[in-house]
């Protein structure tokens, strides 16, 4: 796991000192909500007084805003609120971009629930409806079950409401509810794209302002896009799976730690747990808990909307398993996690630490002094460990919640770049390229590749350039005829019934378009090709080859490893390294062994590696030639 920097929230210093010199105990405390609680009882105040300032230095920056929001002024408030956002709803698909602002005026701060995973939820709830009605509904749903939400229910401390108040937004949240109660009925009317694009920004902001929605303090980003793109190419694996009517298996077990491992890095639990431990601000050990709890369940309920059969398959939340199981599943997840990132802290405290010493022999004094990154960490962990049980009792009510509204999406699948490939012979010799992913065997996503994407690209590549057109001709005929015979294609007769079934309709097909392409190349023994009649050929010819060896068993799995495995950086540092570690490096046989168990082929093990590592040799060698 790569070194990540974990950070501690750091919040304003002085919490005591209200708007408007107000004594603290005569700002009211916000009540928690029944379950039941209505749209406009969600407890989000408006604090009357000017803006006041706050002294957090730490966020994204202090931010000089160019426009001031009119606080007398509900539209001025709304635009302000709404930053950056971008909606358009049109015709079934709903497309976003942006932020709304956020309520603290050093910045953005952090989000506890990463916004991609909102965004994602978002989407998948209003894409696929037929129009705006149909839209409108869903949205009218949403805005109900906000409402009714965990963190609707949460009543911060005072403190932490003043801090927010003091923010530059501390009048948004009071006008909020108004703007898209307002916002709904407008589009009721309307019945217009341009209506319910507003009363979706109005969503966005209201789901922005609830408590504990964001905490203050730096945000320096934690790859939370590229977790949730993991989960969302796994959930197309999965859909893919279920739709074919194919046999329910268990993933293997790493498959399912990495589920799980994505799916956690998409709540911000070092701001969280350091808010909730922070010595400038107590909490109560009851509301500390109901926070922690309200956030674990609100990510739940959100991926739920667009990856429920991931969540489903690492056993995050299985419905219908009982929400005493579904919490202890949860809770000892978490633990895990925990641990694990604390480990990781201390791992690199320490590298810090032997850093530090080097200057200090160096230098002669400090040139930096070692991060506090494992002890803030060890903070939270020994907060979860004095309150798992309270935890795992409070997400378990949450559950309840979860459960009722989630679990039915619209999938939102985001692909790859489609196979591209430009031949040119302008120069009297081929020059070809080849971009972007060939059809894959699974719907919405690539799988695992065995050997890297971008060995084969190269492989293909270097086959064929700076060939004279006569070379090119005969070279594409060697590559139709070694297509029978090349080692993995011999598997098929390995698989499961259905998997061999849709395996050889895709090879045959590739391959019959591969052959369709080749008979469009003069005889052998005629007049070798002109260079303008072969380039078209090229680009079917090449295409063809690519979706077959894309197709071949194995090539690519459906229970291998989501993540990066740094084969970029291999490629970059090619020349400084051994060719046996590059070979190895750009071979994923974990994917490969994770598959092997998920298709119950064990007793085929060193079948299946042996014909895969001849493949993958072959096609290293072309790619990287000695």
């Amino acid at each position: 796991m790569p070194a990540r920097r974990i950070y501690k929230a750091r919040r304003t210093a002085n919490v005591s000192a209200p708007p408007n010199g107000k004594a603290v105990k005569e700002i009211p405390n916000v009540s928690a909500p029944p379950n039941g609680m209505a749209l406009d009882e969600i407890p989000l105040k408006r604090v009357a007084g000017k803006r006041g300032r706050d002294d957090d230095t730490v966020g994204r920056g202090k931010k000089t805003r160019d426009e001031e929001p009119d606080p007398g002024s509900r539209e001025s408030l709304r635009a302000w609120a709404q930053g950056s956002l971008q909606v358009s709803w049109k015709t079934g698909v709903l497309t976003l971009s942006g932020r709304p602002r956020q309520q603290f005026s050093s910045g953005e701060g952090t989000h506890t629930v990463a916004w991609t995973a909102v965004d994602r939820a978002v989407q998948a709830n209003l894409s696929g409806s037929k129009d705006v009605s149909a839209a409108l509904v869903r949205l009218e749903e949403m805005a109900e079950h906000l409402g009714k939400s965990p963190l609707a229910g949460i009543a911060p401390p005072i403190g932490q409401q003043l801090r927010k108040k003091q923010g530059t937004d501390y009048t948004v949240s009071g006008v909020a509810v108004d703007n898209l109660r307002d916002s709904l009925a407008s589009a009721r009317n309307k019945k217009n794209e341009q209506s319910l694009n507003e009363a979706i920004k109005d969503f966005l902001v209201l789901r922005n302002t609830l408590p504990f929605a964001a905490i203050q303090g730096p945000a320096p980003g934690a790859a939370e896009g590229t977790y949730a793109q993991r989960l969302t190419e796994r959930e197309a694996l999965l859909q893919y799976r279920s739709q074919s009517g194919r046999a329910a298996r268990a993933l293997p077990r790493r498959t399912q730690a990495e589920i799980r491992f994505a799916t956690w890095r998409l709540v911000d639990t070092a701001a969280l747990l350091g808010e909730l431990t922070d010595s400038d601000v107590t909490y109560e050990s009851g509301l500390a808990t109901k926070t922690f709890s309200a956030v674990v369940a609100t990510l739940l309920e959100e991926i739920s909307r667009w990856a429920p059969l991931s969540l489903q398959a690492a056993a995050l939340f299985v419905p219908g398993a009982g929400t005493a199981e579904n919490a202890q599943a949860i809770v000892a997840s978490l633990e895990s996690y925990l641990s694990e990132e604390l480990s990781q802290a201390t791992a690199e405290d320490k590298r810090a630490a032997a850093q530090w010493q080097r200057e200090i022999g160096d230098l002669g004094q400090a040139a930096s002094s070692p991060p506090e990154t494992a002890s803030a960490w060890q903070a939270g962990v020994d907060w979860f460990g004095r309150h798992k049980k309270a935890v795992e009792k409070q997400i378990r009510t949450h559950l309840k919640w979860v459960e009722a509204y989630g679990f039915a999406p619209t999938h939102v699948v985001r692909g790859k770049e489609p196979l591209t490939v430009t031949a040119d012979f302008s120069g009297g010799t081929l020059r070809v390229a080849i971009s972007g992913r060939p059809r894959s065997p699974y719907s919405g996503s690539q799988g695992s590749h065995i050997t890297a994407w971008e060995v084969e690209r190269l492989a293909t590549e270097n086959r064929l350039q700076g060939m004279t057109p006569e070379a090119v001709a005969d070279e594409l005929r060697a590559m139709y005829d070694e297509c029978g015979s090349t080692p993995s294609a011999q598997l098929v007769e390995l698989l499961p019934e259905e998997e061999r079934a849709s395996t050889e309709e895709l090879m045959n097909t590739a391959w019959k378009a591969l052959g369709k392409a080749i008979k469009d190349l003069p005889p052998v023994n005629e007049d070798p090709p002109t260079a303008g009649d072969l380039a078209p050929v090229v680009v079917k010819a090449v295409q063809a080859y690519q979706d077959f060896r894309n197709a071949l068993p194995f090539a690519t799995t459906f229970a291998g490893s989501r993540s990066g495995h740094g084969e970029g950086a291999y490629l970059k540092n090619a020349g400084n390294m051994s060719r046996d570690t590059l070979s190895k490096a750009l071979f994923d046989s974990e994917s490969l062994e994770d598959e092997i168990d998920y298709l119950g082929l064990l007793k085929y093990r060193y079948a299946i590696f042996k014909a895969r590592r001849l493949e993958h040799r072959t096609q290293f060698n072309l790619a990287f030639p000695e």
